[in-house]
């Protein structure tokens, strides 16, 4: 696994090694990736503040909204990036 890894690095720097303007394309596609985890999380939160909100004066069980998006961000996010990810691009 390493080992693939450390291969992939080599090969990555040698492309760009080989094209630097591809080193600004991959700042803006990670800079977009970032946005957009930070776009998951925050309306993350905002699903925990109502779940909080709705259990209290509406109905307890809605307490389970504030449960399953807790343990989305404890996942890191990946859960819902990754399925956001392959949804609009594709499996």
């Amino acid at each position: 696994m390493n080992e693939r890894i450390i291969n992939k690095t080599g090969e990555k720097i040698k492309r760009y090694a080989a094209y630097p303007e591809g080193i600004e394309d991959r700042l803006k596609q990670l800079d977009q990736e970032w946005d957009m985890e930070r776009m998951w999380e925050a309306n993350a939160s905002n699903l925990v503040i109502i779940g909080i909100i709705l259990g209290t004066f509406v109905w307890v069980w809605l307490y389970l909204i504030s449960l399953l998006v807790g343990v989305f961000l404890l996942a890191g996010g990946q859960i819902i990036f990754h399925l956001h990810r392959h949804l609009l691009g594709g499996w």
